[in-house]
């Protein structure tokens, strides 16, 4: 009897849990309209104490014993904190004086909640680096050699935290309230008004022609998908159990499918129009508009995916695939192409230089007033046999999702915030950046090592955005010092931090593919790097040739576009082993030397030249091959015949 009332008390307080989490969902668009740009500071306190209590409210129900009460203090202090600081606004904005006790009392206490719920949410790297960066900062005076610092009092530490509206309710943590959660919302009401089915529909209908198909179907819907959500994991999670399957009935092995579907899943951060979640941050730390930032992205992805779609092709011809047979219901409709409407919205609010968030609120408004017009029309419908609340369901239910999302994100946000701050403090960034350089002996290539290795090993256990933004303030100014362009720099640690979630031996997004494909993880992992093997690539090509970032200026600018595409593509045909059809291993060879000899500097008379005879090398053995492809089809027409 005590377990049953046990039970259904659980229950009640699950279901409110689920409502203040929709509550809290909804209530990021009405703060947008409601709340003017003043008052962030309201929302991001009132956000993330609400987001904390929250959380920690749901963990006191589900954890048994002494995890009771040590969720339930987290969560009194919480509220507690939050609504001290939301109340001292106006006199931490203007710090005058002393401040008083309590401060530096509620300060403690919020950052033990932030460090412990990122604890639960990230596991323990980033809580460890917050508490080391802290204890650096304390006992700087202790600290041997090149690392040596006079020492901060733990009270100014405390005091540079929530005590001064920064680390929790920083920059980056507004930036992720304010932005992210919106998009966040957007990708929710996408999924909610069948927008994501559309695309899948529709790329079906453009790949569905050709062997591959299957394969090149799931590039497609990922890319499209995950380009309008910007998390690599969840699109696994939402595209894979449709795309996975279907590569497989193709004929594609298990870990082909959980390869590709990662790889496309993964490269949907770099996608315009919304990249990842690190971009807006990017914006913000360039001091540039995020359009800027999304432009920059355009030939670079469009490159990532024309390789991605090579590679997977040649899987596909290899694997002996087969067309894919639709089914009526799975053909695109193009009479729901006003699908397309929010998207496009999207597009022209972003083009046109809105900011981010009142870019993604006009496309959410957009995609609601469709979704509402769309379920109205469908429940008077005569030969309808769902109700409103029925059709409405769907949305219901995608919202209610995204709320889990809006709690990580902004748990990683407030312990981001803090480290961020942390490393901020007088002389941390320069002691620690100083180490590099002093490991690197000023060799720019050996610290674009250091980075690339830091990037990729703190991506496989931290978010892309956590990890840009640690590296990015560790490294950013020393390669900028050393005269590489800004936003080659900054992409150049983006994109190995995306990269990092489809390189083992952590691989999140290949490691959530497996799961679906019943695949061998490690083999997924070697062939998701070997398809994207342009991640790793093309940010060494950003601070070689810099220019490829921005609109081609002169001849050499175009030279060298022209040059970076044929070496891309040679490679991705000399590691692909594909094509035109199957390749040699003499072949192969030959094609990765072109492609290593195109990047030989394009710049000056000796770089031209090299890139001109690379650029005929690779022109004539693709002619070649295609004729010898050509000839081997012809016969076999013949033999048929």
């Amino acid at each position: 009897m005590i377990n049953d009332l046990k039970t259904s008390a659980e229950q009640r307080f699950s279901f409110l849990i689920q409502i203040l989490k929709v509550l809290l969902v909804l209530y990021i668009p009405l703060a947008f309209i409601l709340l003017p740009p003043p008052s962030s500071f309201h929302l991001v306190i009132g956000y993330t104490g609400a987001i904390l209590a929250i959380y920690f409210l749901e963990a006191l129900i589900r954890s048994p014993g002494l995890g009771k009460i040590w969720n339930g203090f987290h969560l009194i202090s919480s509220i507690v904190s939050s609504l001290h600081f939301l109340n001292s606004i106006e006199r931490l904005s203007m710090p005058l004086g002393q401040p008083p006790a309590l401060d530096y009392f509620l300060g403690i206490v919020l950052l033990a909640a932030v460090i412990e719920a990122s604890r639960q949410v990230l596991d323990w790297i980033m809580p460890a680096l917050a508490i080391l960066l802290i204890i650096y900062n304390v006992y700087g005076s202790s600290m041997p050699g090149i690392l040596y610092h006079p020492g901060i009092s733990f009270n100014r530490v405390i005091l540079q935290l929530p005590g001064s509206l920064s680390g929790p309710y920083g920059d980056i943590p507004t930036i992720i309230i304010e932005v992210v959660s919106m998009f966040l919302v957007f990708g929710a009401v996408v999924q909610g008004a069948g927008i994501a089915d559309f695309f899948g529909s529709l790329t079906m209908w453009i790949s569905g022609r050709v062997r591959s198909g299957a394969g090149l179907t799931a590039v497609g819907v990922s890319s499209l998908f995950g380009a309008i959500t910007g998390a690599p994991v969840a699109n696994v999670g939402t595209t894979g159990s449709f795309t996975i399957p279907l590569m497989k009935k193709a004929g594609y092995t298990p870990e082909q499918a959980a390869a590709i579907e990662s790889v496309a899943a993964t490269g949907s951060q770099i996608i315009p129009p919304i990249l990842g979640t690190a971009a807006f941050l990017m914006a913000q730390f360039l001091n540039k508009p995020y359009s800027e930032i999304a432009t920059v992205s355009i030939f670079p992805s469009l490159l990532f995916i024309s390789c991605v779609l090579l590679t997977t092709h040649a899987l596909g011809m290899q694997s002996n695939t087969h067309k894919i047979k639709f089914e009526p219901h799975e053909r695109a409709s193009w009479g729901k192409s006003y699908l397309l409407i929010p998207v496009i919205a999207l597009i022209i609010a972003l083009s046109q230089g809105f900011s981010p968030q009142y870019s993604a609120f006009v496309a959410t408004v957009a995609t609601f007033i469709l979704f509402l017009i769309e379920i109205l029309i469908k429940s008077n419908r005569s030969d309808q046999s769902k109700s409103f609340k029925e059709l409405a369901l769907p949305m219901l239910q995608q919202i209610e999702r995204s709320a889990q999302s809006v709690m990580v994100v902004v748990v990683a946000g407030a312990i981001i915030g803090v480290v961020v701050t942390l490393l901020s403090m007088p002389l941390t960034i320069q002691r620690l950046s100083s180490v590099a350089i002093t490991l690197a002996d000023g060799n720019v290539t050996v610290i674009l090592g250091i980075i690339a290795f830091a990037s990729i090993l703190l991506g496989t256990g931290l978010p892309t955005v956590a990890t840009y933004v640690l590296v990015v303030l560790l490294f950013a100014p020393t390669v900028i010092q050393l005269g590489i362009e800004p936003i080659a720099a900054h992409m150049f640690v983006f994109y190995l931090g995306v990269a990092a979630d489809i390189s083992p031996p952590v691989a999140m997004a290949v490691l959530a593919a497996s799961g679906i494909a019943n695949s061998n993880f490690w083999t997924s992992s070697w062939i998701a790097v070997k398809i994207g093997i342009s991640f790793f690539i093309l940010p060494f090509l950003f601070i070689a040739y810099p220019s490829i970032l921005h609109s081609p200026q002169s001849f050499e600018d175009v030279v060298i576009f022209l040059t970076v595409i044929s070496a891309m593509f040679s490679l991705t045909a000399g590691i692909a082993g594909y094509f035109f059809g199957q390749v040699t291993f003499g072949m192969q060879i030959l094609f990765v030397m072109i492609g290593l000899l195109s990047l030989w500097s394009p710049i000056g008379l000796i770089g031209r030249i090299t890139a001109v005879i690379a650029f005929f090398l690779c022109a004539g053995v693709s002619i070649y091959l295609a004729k010898e492809r050509i000839q081997i089809n012809s016969s076999t027409r013949f033999k048929e015949e």
